[in-house]
């Protein structure tokens, strides 16, 4: 049992006592589990270094690749158009479950049909694509949804390029742009996607045409998004400067803005720096703090809002900068960050904001 699923049962019970309900309008499907990136490879080896030529404060400063949890490792099952499961040698499959958060995806194919991946869609054709599988209850699930940026974000392997996406079961994927239903903000003519080129997150124009890949979700991870849909049962604030996520079992530092670095202090940090002063950090009396991944950075991301597009726990003074990652690109050489104005994740090489993180247990 991982331990997602045991902070589920935890919390299940505290919130039968829980007299303040602020859920979301319906199923709040931005509540999902945290996928590991998939990086398993450190920055100095993408670029052919060795680590004995590294320096002493370098190798101090560990990174994505040093942080893989057996528990949140990418997983999925293939699945018939009936819903059932199939061994991982079978060429042909209709459907992916993800085993870590309980979404399954329509899987492209090369064939023609509707689910060709040379069959491209507006936003609102995407639509109209899941109103036709749920009419027909495709794979036995009358759910099918357009993917939120967060569950689309969750498929990405940010080791692998063109496509960043693993493509043993995630086959006939193009490394180009991908609707998601997430509007943006300050103007609902445009919605967020993933381009898989290299795994970032862009906006387009809704009325042109691009990739689209259709989601629903299984019955328990449905339960995992009604309960943790509450804010106030999905975190905690500990009162000593951090919050706990239960729908993730992760703990964040609360307000960020006390982070400097440097002789002059400053608050954004490059990103050797910024790896080597969260992996010695005693902020709050814990010694196990990192920099956060990417995906981990994205799950406190609130698309509903921007300026800062993050969860209202979060009151921290720096709103709308640049966060930083543990996740290195390698083509570039550069961390991606997420910039807190809206959300949305790329790759850069300037110094940027850190936000502690640390998982949590009981």
């Amino acid at each position: 049992m991982n331990r997602i699923v045991k902070l589920s049962m935890v919390i299940f019970f505290l919130s039968i006592c829980s007299c303040r309900q602020e859920k979301a309008e319906g199923p709040d499907y931005y509540v999902i589990p945290v996928v590991d990136t998939g990086v398993e490879v450190h920055l100095y080896e993408m670029m052919g270094i060795k680590k004995e030529y590294l320096s002493e404060k370098t190798k101090r400063g560990k990174e994505d690749a040093d942080y893989n949890y057996d528990s949140n490792q990418p997983s999925y099952t293939k699945l018939n158009s009936e819903g059932a499961s199939l061994p991982d040698s079978t060429e042909k499959w209709a459907l992916i479950r993800d085993n870590i958060t309980g979404r399954v995806w329509e899987a492209k194919t090369a064939d023609g049909s509707i689910h060709d991946r040379n069959t491209f869609f507006t936003f609102e054709e995407a639509q109209d694509h899941v109103d036709w599988l749920n009419s027909i209850k495709y794979g036995g699930f009358s759910n099918w949804r357009i993917p939120n940026l967060k569950e689309l974000s969750s498929i990405i392997h940010f080791e692998k390029k063109f496509p960043s996406s693993n493509t043993d079961y995630f086959k006939n994927q193009y490394s180009s742009f991908y609707w998601s239903s997430t509007e943006c903000v300050d103007d609902n003519r445009f919605a967020w996607g993933i381009l898989f080129q290299r795994g970032v997150a862009l906006n387009h124009f809704k009325k042109v045409r691009y990739c689209f890949r259709a989601v629903c979700i299984e019955n328990e991870a449905f339960e995992h998004v009604k309960l943790f849909g509450d804010q106030t049962i999905r975190f905690k604030d500990n009162g000593d400067g951090t919050v706990t996520d239960y729908s993730t079992g992760l703990m964040w530092q609360k307000d960020c803005s006390k982070n400097k670095t440097g002789e002059k202090k400053k608050n954004k940090f490059k990103w050797h720096d910024a790896r080597v002063f969260s992996e010695e950090s005693d902020y709050a009396g814990y010694t196990d703090w990192r920099l956060p991944n990417i995906k981990e950075l994205i799950s406190i991301v609130d698309y509903r809002k921007e300026y800062p597009a993050i969860y209202s726990i979060f009151n921290d003074t720096i709103d709308n900068g640049d966060f930083m990652s543990s996740t290195p690109n390698g083509k570039s050489q550069c961390p991606y960050i997420l910039p807190l104005k809206n959300g949305d994740f790329d790759i850069a090489g300037t110094p940027s904001y850190i936000r502690l993180v640390r998982n949590f247990t009981e």
